[in-house]
């Protein structure tokens, strides 16, 4: 499977890893600032959640959920 599958197949778990692998660098010594790692994390974000919205289906009247009418 390539990365770019992956990433369509995956983007939840594609966000994740890129938090701990941003996370583990600055730990590590990668010299960002607050501002840096959160427009990091703000872009993959909101780039992969437009991906993982595209890959789920809306459920209607699912028992319990409010209808209104």
């Amino acid at each position: 499977m390539s990365v770019v599958e992956r990433i369509r197949r995956e983007p939840v778990l594609v966000v994740a890893l890129v938090q701990a692998l941003l996370v583990a660098g600055v730990a590590f010594g990668l010299d960002l600032t607050d501002a840096q790692a959160a427009a990091v994390l703000g872009v993959t974000g909101a780039g992969l959640a437009l991906v993982a919205r595209s890959r789920v289906t809306p459920v209607r009247g699912t028992s319990g959920a409010h209808e209104s009418n």
